[in-house]
């Protein structure tokens, strides 16, 4: 018997300190797996039973939990973004800088 070491790709949380991993549903052995993947890509099919699991795949992979956090952030961001006023005017001092106007 010979053994020949092969490389095997989990799908996993990409958020600081989450180590969760994409668990499919296995119908036959009523039970879950983890997915392995034997190259670092996806389907797009397979992206999707992911994405409906509530798993983010897109730049950076987060699990259900870390996504809607991440969700969350970036909503927060965004009504302070639109709810606030800047503290100076970028524009101003970008034309200022291209022409040496600046005093």
């Amino acid at each position: 018997m010979s053994f020949r070491p092969v490389t095997v790709y989990a799908v996993a949380c990409e958020a600081r300190g989450c180590d969760r991993t994409v668990r499919l549903y296995d119908y036959d052995a009523d039970e879950k797996y983890e997915l392995r993947l034997d190259k670092p890509e996806m389907s797009a099919g397979l992206r999707r039973e992911i994405a409906e699991q509530g798993w983010i795949v897109a730049a950076r992979t987060l699990c259900p939990d870390d996504a809607k956090a991440a969700t969350e952030t970036a909503v927060e961001r965004m009504e302070i973004e639109l709810t606030h006023e800047p503290l100076f005017d970028m524009q101003d001092d970008q034309a200022e800088t291209k022409t040496g106007d600046a005093s």
